[in-house]
C-alpha cells in the first residue's frame, strides 16, 4: 500500500496550570507579567508522542480520559485482544525528576527480577533526541500464553515519564523488527493529530 504523505493537522492538549495571583489592586504593587505566565504555563503542557506505524500497522490514540495509555500502535486492521505492538503510557511523577537509568536498572533489579527470571538491562538509546533506558524480559499471562517485552523510560523536563512498551506475538520469543525500527521515528509534537487512529501519518482516515 502506497499512502501520498501530507502534513498532519494538530491540536493542542494542555496539562490545567494554577498560577498565583496578586492579592490587590494597588498601583504600587507587583505588576503580573503576561509574557512570563505564559511561558510558565507552556513548560507544564504535556507533549503528544508521535510514532511512525510500519506497512501494516496503526498508530492510535484513546479516548480522551484515558489514564496512563496515551498512544499505541497496532495491527491493521487490529484483533480485540491482541496485545502485539507498541503501548506509550505517562505520568507526571508530581514533577520530581526522574533518573531513567536508575530508575531502569532498580527495577530489574528488584521488581523484574521478582516478576520476570530472564529480565535484563538493554541499555541507553536516544528516543526522539531524549535519553531512554530499557530493560527486557518475558511476560507470562495467566492463561499460559506468553510475550517477549522491551520496556523503554524517557523522562522529559517539564512534563514527566514517558513509558515506552513494545510487545511481541502471543508465544513468539522474539518482538517484530518492524516495531522496535519504528522506535526510531520517535518525535513530541506541541499539538496532537487530528486523528484517534491511523494506518499512516500521512493519511487522516478514522479507523
Amino acid at each position: 500500500m502506497i499512502v501520498r504523505r501530507r502534513g498532519v493537522v494538530l491540536g493542542l492538549v494542555a496539562i490545567p496550570f494554577v498560577s498565583g495571583g496578586v492579592g490587590g489592586c494597588s498601583s504600587a504593587g507587583p505588576v503580573s507579567d503576561p509574557t512570563a505566565s505564559a511561558t510558565a504555563s507552556a513548560k507544564r503542557r504535556r507533549s503528544t508522542v508521535v510514532i511512525e506505524p510500519p506497512e501494516g500497522w496503526q498508530l492510535h490514540y484513546p479516548p480522551a480520559g484515558a489514564v496512563g495509555l496515551v498512544a499505541r500502535v497496532i495491527r491493521f486492521p487490529h484483533v480485540r485482544k491482541d496485545e502485539e505492538g507498541i503501548v506509550v503510557g505517562f505520568y507526571d511523577h508530581g514533577g520530581k525528576k526522574v533518573d531513567v537509568e536508575a530508575d531502569m536498572r532498580r527495577w530489574v533489579a528488584q521488581e523484574g527480577a521478582k516478576k520476570y527470571p530472564d529480565a535484563q538491562f538493554l541499555g541507553m538509546r536516544s528516543l526522539g533526541g531524549e535519553l531512554a533506558a530499557g530493560a527486557s524480559f518475558t511476560r507470562k499471562r495467566d492463561e499460559g500464553v506468553s510475550y517477549a517485552v522491551q520496556r523503554w523510560e524517557v523522562w522529559r523536563d517539564d512534563e514527566g515519564l514517558w513509558d515506552f512498551e513494545l510487545r511481541s506475538a502471543p508465544d513468539v520469543s522474539v518482538i517484530a523488527p518492524e516495531l522496535i525500527a519504528a522506535l526510531d521515528t520517535v518525535t513530541w509534537v506541541d499539538v496532537p493529530p487530528s486523528f484517534r487512529c491511523s494506518p499512516a501519518l500521512s493519511s487522516d482516515m478514522d479507523c
